[in-house]
């Protein structure tokens, strides 16, 4: 250690210092909790009261309002809230040095005891997407002038574009966020027989910020095969073959793009205009619109959303609202033709130890009935055999 720091080296420590406890939560993540607590301190303000996360009466007032309004007589938003805003409120009182309702306290005791009535007097029941199996997915791909692999070389690059974006995220259970910003084409590898495309590996498309995934795709001559599309992707709208995997098949990524993990602060105009960056130059969106000036950006999860609910109703398949439904219609159709449970939970990331993929298996009447129906016939064909059942 020196003996005295110069005035200049001692600004520079404090300001990394400010920096580094300033990425101890992901931006993202922090501009939630800046809203949920400026709504906390409004509600203080509009009844007439300092704002203060330790007051009892305050915290359940807002928590009524929150979810209730005024009146109190329906439900407007739902009880799962109120955790949020705790965590957020506890993220902020810590950088600032304020008391809060900790876990284990008298306090918070106390406050989920009134989050419990307000479960109880307000019940919640989560609405879930129907899957959107690959069945379905035909429809759909009819529906945009895809009906065969012929298709796939004479479509629109638009469509082209688009079909090959709902397939992968229907093969690798992607959430929405791991595609909302169209992927990147270094995340896609060629393995020989099988694809893979790596999920989740920067902040922007990932919820599990520490755990990227690889996700396995097939490739197949079919329309309905998201490794042969994504192959015909690549041939005809980025002008290029897949970059294939070492000697001992380990992904690599052809030209890395900005890549942002726990501790690091992505560059705010990287975020705000990622279409004028140098990395989306080296490194294209996988599934571009493909239209517009060089380099090509991604089209919004919000447009994709409502494509795939006008396209999901003219096809007859109603209940459709978000692009969830790929990811749980993936996992379905995995379960439903009997994968293992540990290769779903790899695929689409989930804890193997958690029950939180079960949540996603929704198998529709028709697979239901298929399952049925194979169980009806080994239990008719021993039966016939004369055999025990």
């Amino acid at each position: 250690m020196p003996d005295k720091f110069t005035s200049g080296r001692r600004a520079r420590i404090l300001s990394e210092t400010a920096r580094t406890r300033y990425a101890s939560i992901f931006q993202s993540t922090r501009a939630g909790y800046n809203a949920q607590v400026i709504q906390f301190v409004d509600f203080c303000h509009a009844m007439g009261r300092d704002p203060q996360f330790d007051d009892y009466d305050l915290i359940c007032c807002f928590f009524q309002y929150y979810v209730a309004g005024v009146d109190g007589e329906r439900k407007i938003r739902a009880t799962t809230a109120p955790a949020k805003f705790l965590s957020a409120w506890k993220s902020f009182a810590l950088e600032h040095d304020l008391p809060y309702p900790a876990l284990g306290s008298h306090l918070r005791l106390r406050v989920n005891r009134f989050v419990q009535g307000l479960k109880n007097r307000y019940p919640h029941v989560p609405a879930q997407d129907v899957p959107l199996c690959i069945d379905g997915l035909a429809l759909i791909g009819a529906d945009m002038g895809i009906h065969s692999v012929n298709d796939l070389f004479t479509c629109d690059a638009v469509v082209l574009s688009r079909w090959s974006r709902l397939l992968t995220a229907h093969d690798a259970c992607l959430r929405a966020t791991e595609h909302s910003h169209g992927c990147r084409v270094s995340d896609v590898t060629d393995c020989g027989g099988f694809l893979t495309i790596l999920v989740g590996s920067r902040v922007y498309e990932s919820k599990r910020k520490d755990a990227p995934r690889l996700a396995v795709l097939w490739d197949r001559v079919s329309h309905l095969s998201s490794g042969y599309v994504l192959r015909i992707l690549f041939q005809r709208v980025h002008k290029r073959v897949i970059p294939k995997a070492d000697a001992v098949g380990t992904h690599r990524r052809a030209a890395p793009g900005p890549r942002y993990w726990r501790g690091d602060v992505p560059d705010v105009t990287e975020k705000k205009s990622r279409a004028a960056t140098p990395g989306i130059a080296r490194d294209p969106i996988l599934f571009p619109q493909c239209a517009g000036k060089s380099p090509l950006t991604a089209e919004s999860a919000k447009l994709l959303k409502e494509a795939v609910v006008r396209a999901s109703l003219r096809c007859g398949i109603a209940g459709i609202n978000t692009l969830t439904c790929l990811r749980a219609g993936g996992a379905t159709d995995f379960f439903a033709k009997g994968m293992p449970r540990w290769w779903i939970c790899k695929q689409g990331g989930w804890s193997s130890s958690s029950t939180a993929v079960d949540i996603y298996n929704r198998p529709t009447p028709a697979q239901r009935a298929a399952v049925a129906i194979a169980y009806e016939d080994s239990v008719l064909t021993l039966a016939a055999a004369g055999r025990p059942i």
